[in-house]
């Protein structure tokens, strides 16, 4: 959490339906994000890795992956689309 400078009330947020911690569901998105995206990919439970892509956008803003994100679930949907004809 520090590094991302995140402080202990915003690690301590809960769903007011009382479902659980933000920050995990928060978590967990980001990296379904990044494994779409071809940068993480799992290791086993638990453990998660970057890809050579990934490591190769360590350099990338949050828009700059945004995009990539985007990129690669559209040509995935058109992939999946043209598979189905």
């Amino acid at each position: 959490a520090e590094i991302f400078g995140l402080s202990a009330e915003a690690l301590a947020v809960e769903y007011e339906s009382g479902n659980g911690l933000v920050i995990a569901d928060r978590f967990a998105w980001a990296r379904s994000h990044l494994k779409i995206a071809g940068l993480l990919e799992s290791g086993g439970r638990g453990l998660w890795l970057l890809t050579d892509a990934g490591r190769s956008s360590l350099n990338l803003d949050g828009r700059q992956l945004q995009e990539l994100y985007r990129a690669t679930k559209r040509r995935q949907e058109l992939e999946q689309r043209a598979a189905g004809e």
